[in-house]
């Protein structure tokens, strides 16, 4: 028999039903908890029943409202029953709590398996009954139960065995039955513990023993989200971000621990890298798998950028940005092709990082890192323009337009600043005094970049690249009859004039020849 769906509530009947079904009812049970223990804390005060009664009183009352609401959750939605339900382990929490330290009934181990069993049970109901918010209940009591039972510095040994088995037991609980809000609770509430397992010397816990923790929840976290999103075969934004934070994560627990280690922590970061790479042969939902291959290259490239002190990030972007456009042209995806963009402007945002950071000398001129990062760059953006003209159907013309041109604009500027200081660098006095060597040094670059600009433009039909380089040959020969003629000795004006002759003549030929064979096509 057909059944319409149920009709969609409007935005203020929505927020009626929340606050009618949900609110009230939260602040129901917590005003009930709240009377339970403050008729604790004045059974204290005056001395009614004997401790060991109210802790009985307490255990059972819980117990029966654990049981009675367990009892009630069926197949259909039930709040009430699911609120019941939490109160009564709340109050065993309470109770044991209170057997443990007002009234010293009971001791640490005792009291800790008490808190465990009521966990579990939490966690078997969750499991049985399909019910996420139950699951969420046993979980906040697994984080409490050591901060409750804290009675001095906490263990790192035993907070860490105890975070692990926790973890690992509620995230397979997460996996199977779907709680996607549990993955996520799991993961803020180890992110808590973090300062408990700092290295402390005085408590014989080591940089490697955190280390070791933190290695093996990042593994739990990262298999239980990649088995997740593989057993329901899709990857829900709020899952991409969760791996996105834990890696990010993980990476900044191996900074804080391996820092003074530069060649051991990019083996680790390497490591990350690589285990993010295998994942991929998993059947895995298309987007986590871009994802994953994402971070790969980004756990890689600050690796990279460890051994190199951070000086080489530019070219390992340049090159990672090559890479992602030709996966995303070559695949027809325009995420990916945006990735690539956005490592490219990375690159060259390095490239200027690295001019400004550097001092170089005459030794240094031509061979440092920002040279090394501006040739990778330029060579980058050049093979994403041969692309572009080779799979030209699958880009639209503003994009093409756009990439040229700011390709252009910023790799000329980016060129002839990187190189221009090169030299001066390895031209110019000790103090900085530029001599005719420099002038006519400048005056020879701005002659090859102006003839690199022409080729280019012809070699990919770019007329604002032709512009652009006709435009610094008249810059760079308005220079040399201006000022080298005028100031220069006799040697450096002959090599200004003979080099910048034999460009000029050179590129002329050769355009006049295309220019010719192209109307002889045509």
């Amino acid at each position: 028999m057909h059944t319409d769906p149920a009709p969609r509530l409007g935005p203020s009947a929505w927020a009626l039903e929340v606050i009618g079904s949900r609110v009230l009812l939260g602040a129901g049970l917590i005003s009930l908890l709240l009377g339970a223990v403050f008729f604790v804390q004045l059974s204290g005060i005056h001395p009614w029943l004997p401790p060991s009664v109210r802790v009985l009183l307490g255990m059972a009352a819980g117990i029966a409202l654990l049981a009675g609401g367990a009892l009630r959750l069926g197949t259909r939605p039930n709040l009430v029953a699911e609120g019941i339900t939490g109160l009564g382990a709340s109050i065993l929490y309470v109770a044991t709590w209170a057997a443990f330290g007002p009234f010293h009934l009971v001791g640490e181990p005792l009291a800790f398996a008490a808190m465990v069993l009521t966990s579990g049970a939490l966690a078997l109901v969750a499991w049985r009954t399909r019910r996420q918010t139950v699951a969420l209940f046993g979980l906040t009591g697994a984080f409490v139960t050591p901060a409750l039972l804290a009675a001095g510095p906490l263990s790192p040994v035993v907070l860490s065995m105890y975070l692990c088995v926790v973890c690992g037991a509620m995230l397979a609980l997460a996996v199977r039955c779907g709680y996607r809000f549990v993955e996520v609770a799991v993961f803020a509430g180890a992110i808590a513990f973090a300062p408990a397992l700092q290295p402390d010397g005085a408590l014989h816990w080591s940089a490697n023993d955190a280390l070791l923790v933190a290695t093996v929840l990042f593994v739990e976290f990262a298999g239980a989200l990649l088995l997740a999103a593989r057993r329901v075969d899709a990857a829900d934004p709020y899952r991409i971000a969760l791996l996105v934070t834990e890696v990010f994560a993980y990476c900044g627990a191996l900074e804080d621990q391996l820092h003074g280690s530069p060649h051991l922590l990019a083996a680790a970061e390497v490591g990350l890298g690589a285990a993010m790479v295998a994942a991929l042969a998993m059947r895995l939902p298309a987007p986590l798998r871009a994802t994953s291959m994402w971070l790969a290259l980004g756990v890689v490239t600050r690796a990279i950028a460890v051994l190199t002190d951070t000086h080489a990030i530019g070219a390992v972007l340049a090159v990672e940005g090559v890479g992602l456009m030709g996966i995303g042209v070559r695949s027809a995806r325009p995420v990916l092709r945006t990735a690539g963009y956005a490592a490219l402007l990375s690159s060259f945002c390095a490239a200027a990082w690295s001019l400004n950071h550097t001092t170089l000398d005459r030794l240094d001129a031509f061979a440092n890192d920002a040279t090394t990062t501006t040739f990778a760059v330029i060579a980058a953006a050049l093979l994403v323009l041969r692309d572009m003209r080779s799979y030209a159907p699958l880009f639209g013309k503003t994009e093409r337009d756009l990439f040229a041109t700011i390709t252009l604009l910023v790799g000329t500027t980016l060129a002839l600043t990187v190189f221009g200081t090169d030299v001066v660098a390895a031209t110019a006095l000790p103090d900085g005094t530029w001599t005719a060597a420099t002038q006519t040094g400048l005056t020879v670059l701005g002659a090859l970049i102006a003839s690199i600009l022409v080729t280019a433009g012809f070699w990919y039909v770019s007329p604002p690249a032709r512009w652009l380089g006709l435009g610094a040959f008249v810059v760079t020969v308005v220079k040399m009859f201006i000022f080298d003629l005028s100031t220069l000795g006799a040697t450096e004006r002959i090599v200004s004039a003979l080099v910048l002759g034999v460009l000029l003549v050179a590129v002329a030929a050769w355009y006049q020849w295309t220019a010719l064979r192209g109307r002889q096509e045509s």
